[in-house]
C-alpha cells in the first residue's frame, strides 16, 4: 500500500522535524581562560547579555506559576529579530542551542576568553 502525501504535508513534515533537530543541537565555549568567575564578568560588561539566574513563566492550562533554576545563565536578545537566547555555564563550558546568530555571538566571547567552540559532535566553529 503506498502513502501519497501532499507536497504542502511534506513540507510541513520536513520543517517539523528541521526544528526539532536544531532545537537540540548546542553549541560549546570551551578552553582558554574560561571560568565561572571570568564567565560572570563578561555577562555584567557586555550590555548585550543579561544576567538571569532563574526562568519564570506561566502554565497556561492551569495558570500556575512555574520557576527555573537558571544559575550561571545570561540571556541575550538579537536586537533585530527580538529572539532571546540562553548561555549557559556548567562543566567548565558554556553551552547555547545552535544556530548562526548564536555561533557568532559564542566566537565574539570566545575570542575574549582565548577559548574554542565546538558543536555537540565536536567540530569546530
Amino acid at each position: 500500500m503506498k502513502i501519497y502525501l501532499s507536497r504542502k504535508i511534506s513540507c510541513y513534515i520536513l520543517l517539523l522535524i528541521s526544528c526539532v533537530a536544531v532545537a537540540k543541537y548546542n553549541i560549546h565555549i570551551e578552553g582558554g581562560n574560561l571560568n565561572l568567575k571570568n564567565w560572570l564578568d563578561i555577562c555584567k560588561n557586555d550590555e548585550n547579555l543579561q544576567r538571569m539566574d532563574k526562568f519564570e513563566s506561566i502554565n497556561p492550562k492551569t495558570g500556575e506559576k512555574i520557576i527555573i533554576s537558571t544559575k550561571y545563565s545570561c540571556l541575550w536578545q538579537d536586537k533585530q529579530t527580538n529572539i532571546q537566547y540562553w548561555f549557559h555555564f556548567s562543566n567548565d563550558r558554556i553551552s547555547i542551542s545552535g544556530g548562526k546568530a548564536q555561533i557568532k555571538i559564542a566566537k565574539q566571547i570566545a575570542i575574549i576568553l582565548n577559548a574554542k567552540v565546538f558543536g555537540d559532535e565536536g567540530e569546530e566553529y
